[in-house]
């Protein structure tokens, strides 16, 4: 079977995609990633089809309207200034979408991100079989606020419920144009292009989410459609990649340092951030893994012996050696932080990271560094001091005990195969680190 994933975001975003991916081909199937143009070399590497379906992904969220969004304060002000940004890139969204239906002519299955809804559309148009997965929770509960609100007081259940449909809503109706577009000029009319999300509640079809039970627990209101697999990790080491000799002795050097890297999030927030960990880590005496693009960062850390600036490693395989990892709070740098069973610290800016910078403080392994206005040296020098403490470390390598035990592919991979009605394991079974 042609097995078709629909991507978007940033690496990571896409790289659990690529992970699945890899379990799908093991068990005999063809697949093939549609995302951003700048992670094909990523994808290909581990023998996956890749089809373009965007330019650059960097070039686009440092612009100026993602820099706004990304200086969103509270809930309401993310949504208004996200549909503003969607509205500002309409033409090249509704391009996309014909660039996603070209792409799909000759899959048999899809496995979509809510990003790129219209796989629902189009596995119905086709007549074949589609599932939603997603690296954040999106289906209504009872039990905790949706992922916008999350890190916003708890009000009880009414509360939880409404915010739920309200991010649904606008996050639905934010995407709405550009498919709808796509759909006219394709012959189908407004009902054809009803709520997705809505339907897949309706009709209760299956939904994946890529997080763990022990992160967040399924709630006792979801429907059995509804699995929480375990994270979808890839290799610890990326085919060909090998650790520079450099980045090798500097771990060697030392005791084991703080990883500081703020992922896709770009500007002088991300820098200013950096520049207080630094102050705090040096203070404090610790060395320092920095991953930074920034050519201020660079020439600031350049002649000093503690910290390494790091062009790029795995996570999954850098992660582990590490005293502690401070990040943006992206789900994936989240899940590989987790997983390694160390303290982390995280400076949320937008999207899902505020949600996951909460959950890592209630689970009492590491520490919600938001809002970033408010970052200080001071308070950066009491989150590391209280990261490095035995109960975070004990709770956090627990933590990253009970995730590696997961095996979030597999699981999903059963549940895909299950839905889209095909044979059992065919093909060679290879570990998946």
């Amino acid at each position: 079977m042609k097995i078709f994933i629909l991507t978007t975001g940033s690496r990571g975003d896409v790289q659990p995609f690529a992970a699945l991916g890899c379990g799908l081909r093991e068990a005999g199937h063809k697949v093939f990633l549609a995302g951003s143009q700048d992670f094909a070399h990523l994808v290909q590497s581990y023998d996956l089809g890749f089809s373009p379906i965007m330019g650059d992904t960097a070039a686009f969220t440092s612009s100026s309207e993602i820099m706004n969004q990304m200086k969103a304060a509270n809930p309401l002000s993310f949504l208004l200034t996200f549909r503003k940004m969607l509205r500002s890139f309409h033409a090249e969204f509704a391009k996309l979408q014909e660039r996603v239906w070209e792409v799909c002519q000759e899959a048999e299955a899809l496995i979509y991100h809510p990003g790129m809804i219209n796989g629902f559309f189009i596995s119905r148009e086709l007549g074949i079989p589609g599932i939603m997965a997603s690296p954040f929770p999106l289906s209504p509960t009872r039990e905790f606020p949706s992922l916008l609100f999350y890190a916003g007081p708890r009000l009880g259940i009414a509360y939880n419920r409404v915010t739920h449909n309200v991010f649904k809503g606008i996050f639905w109706r934010s995407l709405r144009p550009s498919v709808t577009e796509f759909w006219r000029k394709n012959g189908k009319g407004p009902s054809f292009v009803g709520d997705p999300f809505g339907a897949i509640e309706r009709e209760e079809l299956p939904i994946l989410y890529s997080f763990s039970r022990h992160v967040i627990s399924p709630p006792a209101d979801w429907a059995d459609n509804i699995a929480v697999t375990g994270y979808w990790f890839p290799p610890d080491r990326e085919p060909g990649w090998q650790a520079p000799e450099d980045l090798a002795s500097f771990l060697e050097s030392g005791p084991p340092p703080v990883y500081v890297g703020f992922g896709s999030v770009a500007g002088m927030s991300a820098d200013d951030a950096m520049r207080v960990a630094l102050r705090a880590l040096r203070s404090l005496g610790l060395r320092a893994v920095v991953a930074s693009s920034s050519s201020e960062i660079a020439r600031e850390v350049e002649n000093d012996s503690e910290v390494f600036l790091l062009k790029e490693a795995p996570h999954t395989w850098l992660f582990p050696k590490m005293a502690a990892v401070v990040h943006h709070g992206g789900s994936g740098t989240t899940a590989a932080g987790l997983r390694a069973g160390v303290p982390s610290l995280i400076v949320p800016h937008t999207n899902d990271q505020p949600m996951w910078a909460r959950r890592v403080s209630e689970l009492g392994v590491g520490f919600d560094l938001a809002p970033v206005k408010r970052l200080s040296t001071e308070r950066f020098v009491r989150a590391v001091s209280g990261a490095l403490t035995s109960g975070v470390r004990e709770r956090a390598a627990s933590m990253g005990r009970l995730i590696r035990e997961e095996d979030g592919v597999g699981t999903a991979v059963q549940r895909i195969l299950r839905h889209f009605d095909c044979p059992p394991n065919r093909g060679n079974s290879k570990s998946r680190g």
